[in-house]
């Protein structure tokens, strides 16, 4: 790969409760260049999903619906060790990160972001795990 290149994953499983995050987090994966991004409201739909697809990575929210995030990241995990997640939050305490970390998430990342700061974050992150 040439130094200067961008690692971008073909698909992306986005595990989101707010429809509005959704649409931004969409948006600004289809102008990464990622191909497929397959939606979920809650941890429940959100693991069915991961299981019944292929998925590069895994964007979610540390709090869903019906199953948190954490519980959602662990069964993820479980289910395949290699996975490749990243974890969305307005929490911003350590105990809260380093909880995330330890389940096996590969990178936290703040939800309130700028969608310009959202973008060049999941640009880095990209290069960093893929």
């Amino acid at each position: 790969m040439a130094p200067n290149q961008q690692k971008t994953p073909n698909a992306i499983l986005l595990i989101e409760e707010s429809e509005a995050f959704r649409l931004l987090y969409r948006t600004i994966l289809k102008a990464l260049g990622v191909a497929k991004v397959v939606e979920a409201v809650d941890g429940i739909s959100g693991y069915r999903e991961y299981v019944m697809g292929q998925f590069d990575i895994v964007i979610m929210a540390y709090r869903l619906p019906r199953k948190s995030g954490l519980d959602t990241l662990r069964e993820i995990r479980a289910t395949r060790r290699d996975a490749r997640i990243i974890m969305l939050t307005t929490e911003n305490d350590k105990k809260t990160v380093m909880e995330c970390i330890k389940a096996g998430a590969r990178y936290y990342i703040q939800k309130d972001l700028s969608a310009r700061d959202l973008k060049k974050k999941l640009k880095e992150v990209f290069n960093l795990i893929l």
